[in-house]
């Protein structure tokens, strides 16, 4: 192969793949509707954020709920104006572009269409778009962990501490998103 064919199918690569991505967001957008009641985690998560939301730092913290998922979704929620919706917001991008280090994990395990495949199946996973509309932590929590993943690989690729560092601060901030997974 050509040095110049495989930077023009890596740019082809990553084309797909945000084609794939502003997809994934769209699909996830038209099914966001089917969500119209918080339940279950959802509460907590939702009334951590009000309090953040309020600069009440103290009220969203518990002993039990992790507070990164909620105190993630900030700026969301200040965007939208409410909780739920700024929890559902970080979902919803979150399970969009969970896509991209499924699909660049696959890509250095299998190749291009291995990766493009994985990648397709992950936008189009109907569990995978019913979490990405909740506002619980499986999109949030599974986009760090699997850029963790990504990231470790990439060290050990190269040696770069940076990667290293890069690699356990997300998954510390996945442990801090979901303790118990």
């Amino acid at each position: 192969m050509v040095e110049g064919e495989s930077v023009k199918t890596s740019r082809g690569f990553y084309l797909v793949l945000g084609i794939l991505s502003i997809g994934a967001l769209l699909i996830r957008i038209l099914f966001l509707h089917c969500k119209s009641v918080l339940t279950g985690d959802e509460l907590h998560y939702a009334e951590s954020l009000f309090y953040f939301l309020r600069g009440d730092f103290t009220g969203g913290f518990s002993d039990y709920w992790s507070f990164f998922y909620p105190f993630s979704a900030v700026p969301f929620g200040h965007i939208a104006g409410d909780a739920e919706t700024g929890l559902r917001v970080l979902s919803l991008i979150a399970g969009s572009l969970l896509l991209i280090p499924t699909a660049l994990i696959a890509r250095r395990i299998a190749g291009e269409g291995v990766a493009l495949f994985a990648a397709l199946f992950v936008a189009l996973h109907t569990n995978l778009i019913d979490y990405s509309t909740a506002a619980m932590t499986e999109s949030y929590y599974s986009l760090l962990l699997l850029t963790a993943v990504y990231l470790f690989l990439r060290f050990a690729d190269s040696g770069s501490m940076l990667l290293l560092v890069a690699a356990a601060l997300v998954t510390a901030f996945a442990y801090m998103t979901r303790q118990e997974a």
